[in-house]
């Protein structure tokens, strides 16, 4: 039998860009359109995912009026994500709660050994992604879903500010949240709990009294830790 050798490495297909319009480009292999920009000594090459001239020339329009919004600002051009993601928790800060800065502030940890040190006008889908498979194993779903929401706020205040052109962001996976279930406990089992409260000491009682509170208005805690006597409405009951 003759022996068969393969090449391991496969062959890169070259394609044939034609200029067909300003700053619109024809594949000749496929008849795909491609838009070619030029900004600020950079060059800006997006797939308009179309064969039809037509669509092909809106979709190039709407790219033009993205790639005017960017702008070379020396104060922030070369920002690193580390650097940009404090700028946008410090702005943040203002109209949030200490609890939630905090968790904002454990999110950006989160996602800095990744992408903290690469500047902002550079971060691609695939550094993105890296976070992903560095840390998205070791998180919960709700941890996930904070990261990357934060991610997501703070590449997006990136496109504002004219750092970037498209969020790379957006396309990161979401994950699905498990459904707890909630088991709820019979009346009987209920008012077992609050008698067996009632006897433990003085403190049982207070809390006996918090439980049947709650059971009974529909309530959340924090609700009924701030009740007052002006809140109740003795003659409607």
């Amino acid at each position: 039998m003759p022996k068969i050798t393969t090449n391991s490495a496969p062959q890169k297909k070259s394609y044939t860009f034609v200029r067909v319009g300003e700053n619109l480009y024809r594949v000749k292999e496929t008849g795909g359109y491609y838009a070619l920009v030029k900004r600020n000594r950079k060059q800006i090459r997006r797939s308009l995912k179309t064969t039809d001239k037509a669509l092909a020339k809106r979709r190039l329009n709407v790219l033009l009026q993205k790639v005017d919004k960017l702008r070379v600002d020396p104060k922030i051009s070369n920002i690193t994500f580390l650097e940009y993601s404090q700028r946008w928790l410090e702005k943040t800060e203002v109209n949030v709660k200490e609890k939630t800065s905090q968790r904002l502030k454990h999110c950006i940890d989160g996602l800095n050994p990744y992408i903290g040190r690469i500047p902002v006008r550079n971060i691609s889908t695939r550094n993105c992604e890296e976070w992903i498979i560095g840390r998205g194993k070791m998180l919960s779903a709700s941890s996930y879903k904070q990261e990357r929401r934060v991610l997501i706020s703070i590449l997006e205040n990136a496109v504002r500010d004219g750092l970037i052109l498209d969020n790379p962001a957006q396309e990161l996976p979401t994950r699905k949240m498990p459904t707890s279930q909630i088991i709820l406990p019979t009346h009987e089992q209920f008012q077992t709990l609050i008698k067996q409260m009632r006897l433990a000491d003085i403190r049982g009682v207070y809390g006996a009294d918090l439980v049947e509170l709650l059971a009974c208005s529909g309530m959340r805690l924090h609700e009924a830790a701030e009740l007052r006597w002006s809140d109740i409405d003795f003659d409607l009951r």
